[in-house]
């Protein structure tokens, strides 16, 4: 993150693909903002828009919190690496 602009490294280091959720900072993704996938090792092209939760759970010591945050839905190939910058 540098001032308002966020970018985002996700690495998928398995052998299957992976769809889900990752966590951005939710002051800069207020407002959704679309980032675009500037490098993949797969070749995997295309934007995805952030999406805001208002009532997101979040696990630590066995307890339960559940506050605001934002995400971006991904979808990633087998050992694959996404560069996603604001679009």
């Amino acid at each position: 993150i540098l001032v308002d602009r966020e970018i985002v490294i996700v690495a998928n280091t398995g052998e299957q693909s992976f769809t889900g959720g990752v966590l951005v900072d939710r002051d800069i993704q207020a407002n959704p903002r679309s980032m675009r996938i500037a490098y993949s090792n797969r070749g995997t092209t295309g934007a995805i828009t952030s999406r805001n939760m208002a009532a997101a759970k979040f696990h630590r010591d066995r307890q339960v919190f559940i506050g605001p945050a934002a995400a971006l839905d991904v979808t990633l190939g087998p050992s694959e690496v996404q560069i996603l910058v604001p679009a």
